[in-house]
């Protein structure tokens, strides 16, 4: 038992000594959205989203990501509709050749015309430090569902 517990303390320290090698990363995103609500009759609105994401490094691979984006999207029959997201991800980042592929799950907060929460996805290439990817948002509340997917581009810059 206390060889365990060593080899576990080891393996903890080893994890949290190569996350502090790495720093902390920014990456300002722009891209497209498309808000799909599920009640009939309604049309899905298109628009426009702006954040940011901050990356912090808790092992080689795996990160801890929050982020802030303001979306913005209108409809021909209604006013515009302005949303502050809020996701925090655990983003697991696999690397391929010159590549490396992300994925982020985790759970996020919606500020805006309404307040909600719900589960947020996204999987995305990094190259050259250049991100492009594909989120989806989507709300856990019964009587108000819809689903946000987009397409966002973003650079990322270390901060030390």
């Amino acid at each position: 038992m206390k060889k365990m517990m060593m080899a576990v303390l080891a393996l903890g320290m080893a994890t949290a000594a190569s996350a502090q090698e790495k720093a902390v990363e920014l990456e300002p995103r722009v891209g497209i959205n498309l808000i799909a609500p599920y009640e009939s009759g309604e049309n899905c609105m298109c628009g426009y989203n702006i954040g940011t994401m901050v990356s912090i490094p808790l092992t080689e691979h795996f990160y801890l990501q929050p982020g802030i984006s303001f979306l913005s999207c209108h409809q021909q029959s209604s006013n515009n509709v302005s949303l502050l997201h809020i996701p925090v991800y655990a983003s697991y980042r696999l690397p391929v050749k010159e590549v490396t592929w992300r994925f982020n799950l985790g759970p996020y907060a919606q500020l805006g015309n309404d307040y909600d929460f719900g589960i947020s996805a996204e999987i995305g290439l990094e190259y050259n430090r250049w991100f492009g990817g594909i989120h989806a948002y989507q709300t856990v509340i019964p009587d108000e569902m819809s689903g946000i997917f987009g397409l966002s581009f973003g650079y990322k810059f270390q901060i030390r």
